[in-house]
């Protein structure tokens, strides 16, 4: 049911879904797709609205606009005439342009600037009134930039004679490409002109790495070069083959067609013909037909089945790759996580599948058990209406086309306090005159974010979740990032370190926050530092807990701190170390809240497989050992409960990884109630379906170790093995390749290897053989067969 709110009204709920069939008339004008749902809508306030017949209300129709800045050309000079767009918007916005920085939206949206850093922004108002601004840098550059080129090969490995094709693209973004040559025996002279559209085709007469580059050269005299490595060799190399089966990775039903297939690649020449052994047998007698690459199976009994696949280079060699299909007699039910979708907190999501279809949807949003409040075949999101907030407990109920059915349930929290603050995410090492990007993530719906990258206080150097590419100077360099979300504006801050060009690392300092960098009124915060250097040194630490500059609160590689009123605070580090001299300092911003916000608990298992969310499926008799992790809280957690046995009393476990055997078959329902300090709590549900084990199951292999060698040494290989059941796992080599297990035992072995191809195969017992190819010599790498 769709409700509607109305004047003098106030409905205990409004549910808003993607809904197969029109929507209805009323409202077809606020028709739209949100974020890829919804048909064919291009986002909230787009010019472009849902296709009709599967629209639905979007939650974005009450939001205002929320313009991007486009600009041609994109990368103008001094002097050049800039054209403006809004991009975005609704049609029959307007958009009125602030290009002089007075703060009056009076300009025209053409503008011309000497050279430096300009900042533009534009008022949108769209055609119910409703208003959105937006903010954009432009770098203006003087004199000529230098043209972009790159080269690439259709082949990184031929064969000496072998024919290969180089093609170079170039770009100006000032000017045009007047020029293109290439360099095709390294000897330093662009001899070789490059024609319009390409390809230059060539070949080389002896073996060994070659390198070829590519001049570019612009209207103004500017030029770049590019180059490429090729390695040429003698021999035939064998391709590279990979198989899969169509079924995303779950279980078979008998007498169920699943497509399989396979990727086949030939680095020093191209695939001639690929083969699939359907049955298990050794034999590849299965041949698609010309140009093909997969072929359909149907399995008539249940169990575990092996499938795989042979690719025939054009030089004769081949490679093969295999799976391990589960075929079962029952229909399992869908897969389904069920997430709270960004940029709305309202709304939520339930991402499925199925290999027989989904049928229907069915939600529960008021918790009182049943799933009834939203039922559909489109349905897969919901909204909870903005007279809730708190946390709110969301079920789903997904059911296939065959009938079976699976719920996820989980407490999410909606609308609750002010809106968190914007998070910088690390970048990583940095090195001076490199292309770096910076990454920060909002922490409200709707919300813009603005940069500071100069430290100068003006959040003019860039907008949006990502700016970028941007090189810095060796040192350190404090940015910031600015959120504003109506009237709500948060700032975060930290500091980056760009080490030199050449030579070592610089050290970097780091800050972390636990339980959480969003956290309470009240709760305490546990700060700790740390170095990162690949020298050796010791460290002293000085905290600058209240804000005011001064590394006065507290000393050692860790502190805490107790905020006492909401907002972004604030906390500073300074690392000093006296042999060598070296004065760091690190900053992170913590987003404070005054209510209580309950913790989001996720079930998953550890044995006998690693999950983490959805449900599981296991053997009769198996016992699976539980965990709930991602937290999401605010403060510590006090508590953990289970219910274990599907009563609805969490009295089976206080334990962090509890266990329990399923020996009977059927579906079970495991909860846990997660309680943090401040007494909120947040639960989780997993469905454990227990099913008739096979016959006892082959182990499983895969192979790791060095895959570039040169010629003559000793090539480390490690084999990792498990057992379904549990059972021990003993290990037979072949090394010589003449398919015999009976050069080597152990997990581990360090064979000497000559030049060509070398595949190196382990054998547990009673295990088919599993293969890792190893190649020496030549240093490139590997594929895994």
């Amino acid at each position: 049911m769709l409700s509607i709110p109305l004047p003098g009204l106030r409905p205990a709920l409004v549910l808003l879904a993607i809904l197969a069939g029109p929507a209805p008339a009323a409202v077809a004008s606020h028709t739209t797709g949100y974020g890829g749902y919804g048909g064919y809508g291009g986002g909230c306030n787009s010019k472009y609205t849902g296709y009709s017949g599967y629209g639905y209300l979007s939650p974005c129709f009450a939001e205002r606009p929320r313009p991007w800045i486009s600009i041609d050309p994109p990368h103008p000079g001094a002097g050049q005439v800039i054209t403006l767009s809004a991009e975005n918007v609704r049609e029959g916005s307007v958009a009125e342009w602030d290009t002089d920085n007075d703060g009056a939206f009076d300009d025209p949206e053409t503008v011309s600037y000497p050279a430096g850093k300009k900042t533009v922004r534009v008022k949108v108002t769209d055609p119910d009134g409703r208003i959105g601004f937006a903010t954009r840098s432009i770098n203006v550059h003087a004199g000529n930039l230098v043209p972009k080129v790159s080269i690439t090969a259709s082949q990184s490995a031929p064969r000496v004679g072998q024919q290969i094709d180089l093609r170079v693209t170039a770009t100006d973004l000032d000017g045009q490409i007047t020029a293109v040559a290439l360099d095709l025996d390294d000897n330093g002279s662009f001899e070789t002109p490059y024609p319009e559209g390409g390809p230059v085709t060539t070949s080389f007469t002896s073996a060994g790495a070659k390198r070829i580059r590519a001049r570019a050269t612009d209207s103004s005299g500017a030029t770049a070069i590019a180059a490429i490595q090729v390695d040429v060799h003698t021999a035939n190399r064998r391709p590279i083959v990979t198989i899969y089966a169509a079924n995303s990775g779950g279980p078979i039903r008998v007498d169920q067609p699943v497509t399989l297939g396979t990727s086949a690649y030939d680095n020093d020449g191209s695939i001639a013909s690929v083969a699939f052994d359907r049955d298990g047998d050794g034999t590849y007698e299965t041949v698609p037909a010309s140009g093909a690459r997969s072929t359909t199976v149907t399995f008539t009994t249940t169990g575990r089945k092996r499938v795989g696949v042979r690719a025939t280079d054009d030089g004769g060699a081949t490679a093969e790759a295999d799976i391990e299909l589960r075929v079962s007699a029952d229909n399992d039910p869908p897969t389904a996580w069920l997430s709270q979708m960004w940029g709305s907190s309202r709304m939520f999501s339930v991402s499925s599948y199925d290999s027989d279809g989904i049928a229907e949807y069915a939600w529960d949003l008021d918790d009182d058990g049943v799933f009834d409040d939203l039922v559909g075949p489109g349905a897969s999101t919901a909204l909870i209406p903005g007279t809730i907030s708190g946390t709110v407990h969301v079920g789903v109920r997904v059911t296939d086309k065959l009938g079976a059915a699976v719920t996820r349930r989980q407490s999410f929290h909606v609308g609750v306090d002010k809106f968190d603050g914007p998070t910088i995410y690390s970048t990583g090492n940095i090195r001076e005159g490199t292309t770096t990007y910076l990454n920060a993530m909002a922490g409200a719906p709707n919300a813009t974010l603005e940069w500071d990258l100069d430290d100068d206080g003006a959040f003019d150097d860039g907008v949006g979740t990502y700016v970028g590419p941007k090189q810095f100077a060796a040192g350190t360099r404090k940015v910031a990032v600015r959120q504003t979300a109506g009237t709500d504006v948060r700032i975060a801050r930290t500091q980056l370190i760009i080490s030199p060009a050449l030579g070592d690392w610089a050290p970097s300092l780091a800050i972390s926050a636990m339980p959480s960098r969003i956290v309470r009124t009240g709760s305490p915060v546990s700060l700790s530092a740390w170095v990162n250097w690949a020298t050796y040194t010791s460290w002293t630490f000085a905290w600058d807990l209240d804000g005011d500059g001064a590394y006065d609160d507290a000393t050692g590689s860790s502190a805490e701190v107790t905020p006492a009123t909401a907002g972004d605070h604030d906390v500073a580090v300074r690392a000093t170390s006296t042999t060598p001299p070296v004065t760091l300092e690190q900053t992170t911003t913590l987003s404070v809240h005054s209510v209580n916000r309950p913790p989001l608990p996720t079930i998953g298992t550890f044995w006998p497989v690693q999950t983490s969310g959805g449900d599981v499926r296991v053997d009769q008799g198996t016992n699976v050992q539980f965990a709930a992790s991602n937290f999401t809280t605010d403060d510590v957690i006090a508590s953990t409960e289970w219910d274990l046995d599907g009563d609805g009393a969490f009295d089976d476990s206080t334990a962090a990884y509890p266990t329990k055997t399923f020996s009977t078959l059927g579906t079970f329902r495991v909860r846990v109630k997660v309680t943090d300090s401040g007494g909120a709590t947040g639960t989780d549900t997993m469905n454990v379906r227990v099913t008739t084990p096979p016959p006892n199951r082959a182990p499983t292999v895969s192979l790791s170790g060095s895959q570039r060698v040169p010629v003559g040494s000793a090539s480390s290989v490690w084999a990792s093995a498990g057992d379904p059941e549990g059972g021990a796992i003993t290990y037979a080599w072949d090394l010589d390749e003449d398919g015999a297990f009976d050069d080597a035992t152990g997990s581990n072995v360090s064979p000497h290897v000559h030049d060509g191809w070398h595949a190196s195969r382990a054998g547990p017992r009673h295990r088919p053989r599993g293969r890792n190819r190893h190649r020496p010599a030549d240093h490139r790498e590997l594929p895994r067969v």
